[in-house]
């Protein structure tokens, strides 16, 4: 009966990890596509400048 608690502890751990590790990722993916937004909407913003195109 020891060992299945051991197991459970070591199952609960890894979970805690592989949980901890897809947050990461997912909010480094988020951080990423958010400067992609930037980066594009002031490419935009210069290109409408630009082209005389006002957005305002």
């Amino acid at each position: 009966m020891k060992r299945f608690r051991v197991y459970s502890i070591i199952l609960a751990i890894l979970a805690g990890v592989v949980l901890g590790q897809a947050l990461i990722h997912l909010s480094i993916l988020l951080f990423v596509f958010g400067i992609i937004i930037d980066i594009t909407s002031l490419l935009v913003g210069d290109l409408a400048e630009l082209t005389g195109v006002s957005n305002d």
